[in-house]
């Protein structure tokens, strides 16, 4: 839901978003149904032709402001951006996905693989051989 408010110049968007996407899971590759729910509240002001193109340093509460330009406020940038900031950097079907076998491809969460797990990773093998002494 979005509601949307004009006064004078300025345009307030106050919203509510609660959708669930459909990711692929970073460890297994399989489908990770991820809930987003997020409020979010903007203001937007008409651009000035000169600001719009100089770099400036926002501030915390400058992220609450925006800018349009002509007579048509285009709010699914606003919306497909608070949908993105919700998603993590790893998605995972699973708090505890086992993901995939390194060797086989196997997906750990179905069946167990016949991979030997002491196998060991041929550029370190001459490690085997170093004698530590105290």
């Amino acid at each position: 839901t979005c509601n949307v408010r004009k006064l004078q110049q300025s345009v307030f968007l106050n919203g509510a978003i609660e959708t669930v996407i459909h990711m692929t899971c970073s460890r297994c590759l399989e489908t990770a149904m991820l809930p987003v729910s997020v409020s979010f509240r903007y203001t937007l002001v008409p651009a000035k032709a000169e600001e719009s193109r100089e770099e400036i340093e926002l501030s915390e509460e400058d992220l609450e402001y925006g800018y349009y330009e002509g007579e048509i406020v285009d709010c699914d940038p606003l919306i497909y951006e608070q949908i993105v900031l919700q998603i993590p950097i790893k998605v995972l079907c699973t708090e505890d996905c086992r993901g995939l076998c390194p060797d086989c491809g196997t997906n750990l969460n179905i069946e167990a693989c016949n991979c030997p797990s002491d196998r060991i990773d041929e550029r370190l093998a001459v490690l085997k051989k170093l004698k530590l002494t105290s």
